[in-house]
């Protein structure tokens, strides 16, 4: 939760409409549709500390940075900067990964983990081609770090910019004093226990408020100054908290271009042949391999030197774009994606594809909860993983997990993506949803608190 509360670098209506989104959520349902979603497989942990990125063909490592930035996993952002850092760093590692391209779509988010993650970035640019691509929106946060790739493009409506940081502090003294309510706050220390509900926001506060932001903004600007090679005090100019539409920005030196999606990523398969990144690596390997049979590295290495590099293959016949196969698999993921563009697969191709995929995966993930279950049953652990609820048989609660996985797939087969089909099949069916939570939360305080859900 304290990731919440410091300083922010995102478009403030996001912001707002995430407060107002808090501010109206019933928390005891939000904890319940996330046990329902982890119940069904949708998260694990592991999942969340795997560093992905899509692999294409050519050896462009594809890493989607989208929607709001937090720096550790959350239900109500998007995306983990520790996590993004994890996926960077692996790509900048992989022997197969020539370039890497940053697909941003996002307002910003949270200032923590932001610079650290803008740092692995540049040091991925500074040893691979390395471009990011604002696909709508790159604001704030996110725009920091696309300012550290070796080059920002963008579609012609993107939202580029919103260089700037704020906090919010709530004076709720006047309506404290209004309900006749005296807050007193007991402090060593002259700022300690600023911003208590209740309290007066003094002029000192705001001004050490605006300390604190100034000091984080800086980083930004240096920044952003670094990475696209302009004067800190342009960068300054610029830091209004303002956005700009697609050529606005190029105007700015904000972006280096207008491309689509696939103009990019060709240009970066150029970018990689050229900077000759896997010739230096196969040229590493068969030295090595040379030299462990006979010595003779001068020959070899001269060898793969002068060899001509393989001309990229042109697409086949009717062969989809990124934005035409994501039109058409709706709530595909990008590794899912870029494996059908790397296959040059039709759209009717990748839609039979995906569908095999998400049987396939719905598929793998009921046998994993039946493993769980059969595993918490042999467990003898009482307070959490005991057996089912009192009153259900083993047959019942398997034949509720089977019913609630057939009425997701009913539902995704009708174009939803899974957790949208969860959301949709627990409330439009809830006795089903109640006995899939009871089956698949065993423990005497998950299903105390599903059935006081559903009094």
């Amino acid at each position: 939760m304290e990731q919440y509360f410091g300083i922010w670098a995102i478009l403030e209506d996001v912001f707002r409409a995430a407060v107002s989104r808090v501010e109206r959520l019933d928390l005891r349902a939000h904890v319940l549709e996330g046990l329902a979603a982890d119940s069904a497989g949708a998260v694990t942990a592991a999942s969340r500390s795997e560093p992905r990125y899509a692999l294409t063909r050519e050896g462009v490592a594809i890493i989607p940075v989208r929607g709001t930035l937090t720096k550790y996993d959350s239900s109500f952002a998007e995306t983990s900067t520790v996590r993004l850092r994890q996926a960077v760093r692996a790509a900048r590692r992989a022997d197969d990964v020539d370039a890497i391209l940053l697909v941003i779509d996002s307002p910003g988010g949270t200032v923590a983990g932001i610079r650290d993650l803008a740092a692995d970035i540049q040091s991925a640019a500074a040893e691979k081609p390395l471009d990011a691509y604002i696909e709508d929106t790159g604001a704030s946060a996110a725009y920091w770090l696309a300012s550290q790739a070796r080059q920002v493009w963008a579609n012609p409506t993107a939202l580029v910019g919103s260089i700037g940081t704020f906090m919010v502090l709530d004076d709720m003294s006047g309506r404290a004093e209004q309900l006749g309510i005296k807050v007193h706050v007991i402090r060593a220390g002259a700022f300690k226990g600023m911003g208590t509900p209740g309290t007066e926001i003094t002029e000192a506060h705001l001004g050490e408020s605006q300390r604190l932001v100034d000091a984080v903004n800086a980083h930004f600007l240096d920044a952003v100054a670094s990475g696209r090679g302009l004067l800190r005090g342009r960068v300054a100019e610029l830091a209004d908290g303002r956005v700009h539409v697609g050529a606005a920005a190029v105007d700015l030196g904000l972006i280096d271009g207008i491309r689509s999606f696939d103009e990019v990523l060709g240009g970066l398969v150029d970018a990689a042949h050229a900077s000759g990144a896997r010739a230096a690596i196969q040229q590493e390997r068969t030295a090595a391999m040379a030299k462990e049979k006979d010595g003779s590295v001068t020959e070899v290495v001269e060898a793969a030197t002068t060899a001509a590099p393989a001309a990229p293959s042109a697409s086949g016949p009717g062969a989809a774009t990124y934005h035409d196969i994501a039109a058409a698999c709706v709530g595909a993921d990008a590794e899912f994606l870029v494996s059908q563009l790397a296959a040059e697969a039709t759209v009717s191709q990748a839609q039979h594809a995906w569908m095999v995929e998400q049987q396939n995966r719905l598929a793998a993930k009921d046998k994993a909860l039946s493993a769980a279950r059969s595993q918490s049953a042999g467990s003898g652990v009482d307070a959490l993983d005991e057996g089912a609820a009192a009153g259900t048989s083993d047959a019942e609660s398997g034949d509720a997990v089977e019913r609630f996985s057939a009425a997701v797939k009913e539902k995704m087969g009708s174009g939803l993506s899974r957790s949208a089909a969860i959301v949709s099949v627990a409330r439009s069916q809830r006795d089903l949803h109640k006995a899939f939570l009871l089956a698949t939360n065993p423990g005497k305080q998950a299903q105390r608190l599903v059935e006081e859900w559903y009094e």
